[in-house]
């Protein structure tokens, strides 16, 4: 039963690792660094740290992929109004990141136990991005207007993405690139199965 359980914990510590990672790897996708592939890359190892993971360890998960992700992204805040605000911004903005990932690895185990089709991997990837997108925009719009900074879409100024803009937003392009993150994360991990 203690190597079942230190297993378990060994495994979520590396998950933690791997959103955290996945965070943190966004900041270098921003046009400050403007290495804007990684943010496939981060959202992927992101989305994959939650999958097939219960209530509890999602919500950790996601809480901690979240502060990598936006202590890494807004560490300028620190500089105008203190460590104090750039902390506590951080921690809500993951606390609504962990609630986003909770819906990405709830609507991924829904998924999974659907019959087997051509259509499946599509309809995982729609959805995910549909949550990516949904959890960005309450991220911009609560509390007191939101804080609209660290979208998917913003990593994409340098991009050849950048002109899908004009079709529909960032909204849009943060979903594009949740739909191509996923759908390429969930290929790979097909093609890991079946080999």
């Amino acid at each position: 039963m203690a190597k079942f359980s230190k297993s378990k914990a060994i495994e979520t510590l590396l998950r933690i690792a791997v959103a955290v990672v996945g965070g943190v790897m966004s900041s270098l996708a921003f046009p400050r660094e403007g290495i804007w592939p990684l943010i496939f890359i981060s959202v992927a190892l992101i989305t994959l740290s939650v999958r097939n993971q219960g209530f509890s360890k999602s919500l950790l998960i996601g809480f901690a992929g979240g502060l990598g992700f936006y202590l890494s992204q807004i560490e300028w805040l620190s500089l105008y109004l203190g460590p104090v605000p750039w902390l506590a911004l951080s921690m809500l903005e993951a606390a609504i990141f962990a609630i986003g990932m909770l819906c990405v690895s709830l609507v991924w185990s829904k998924i999974s136990k659907t019959k087997e089709t051509i259509w499946k991997p599509l309809l995982l990837a729609l959805s995910i991005a549909s949550i990516w997108t949904a959890r960005e925009w309450v991220s911009i719009t609560l509390p007191y207007g939101g804080f609209p900074w660290s979208r998917l879409s913003q990593s994409q100024s340098d991009s050849p993405l950048a002109n899908w803009v004009y079709w529909g937003g960032l909204g849009w392009l943060t979903f594009v690139v949740a739909f191509v993150s996923v759908l390429s994360l969930i290929i790979v991990l097909k093609w890991r199965t079946s080999s």
